[in-house]
């Protein structure tokens, strides 16, 4: 799978993208959100939605160096893309996989009236979730691909 092939489909017509490579490190991570949260500023979208999108993308930018290159430096590409009707993002990177049924399964569980409760770590899955209207994963040919939706409101 090659990680530059067609963009995903999505409705509205050609899709503007940024194409980015980089090494992914905890540093280069947040540089990485901020670009893509300045094209998410482009859009009608407000900036508590624009903020959820740097958040998502950060945490699973910060999940491919932990888990997948295991806190060492490693390659990633990163495609931010808008039609008409999303604004889309992939992240393709060549370290561990991931097992699919972690997406599947990701949940918050705790006692909102108790916040000790409240995990450390563990969430990140269920944050990228919440920050997109889709997440898809696939693994093969040497690479992981994420693919994360947010559709834009339209008038």
């Amino acid at each position: 799978m090659d990680p530059a092939a067609s963009p995903p489909s999505a409705p509205g017509g050609t899709p503007r993208r940024l194409d980015i490579a980089f090494l992914a490190t905890l540093e280069t991570v947040a540089m990485a959100g901020r670009a893509a949260a300045a094209v998410a500023g482009l859009t009608c979208l407000g900036q508590a939605a624009v903020d959820e999108i740097e958040l998502g993308l950060v945490e699973a930018l910060t999940n491919v160096v932990e888990h997948g290159y295991g806190g060492e430096a490693g390659e990633v590409r990163l495609t931010v893309g808008l039609t008409a009707q999303t604004l889309w993002i992939e992240l393709a990177d060549r370290g561990r996989p991931m097992e699919p049924s972690l997406l599947a399964d990701a949940c918050l569980e705790y006692d909102c009236e108790d916040l000790d409760s409240l995990p450390e770590s563990g969430m990140g899955l269920f944050l990228i979730q919440a920050a997109f209207d889709g997440v898809s994963y696939t693994s093969g040919g040497g690479w992981n691909r994420m693919v994360l939706v947010r559709n834009l409101m339209t008038l």
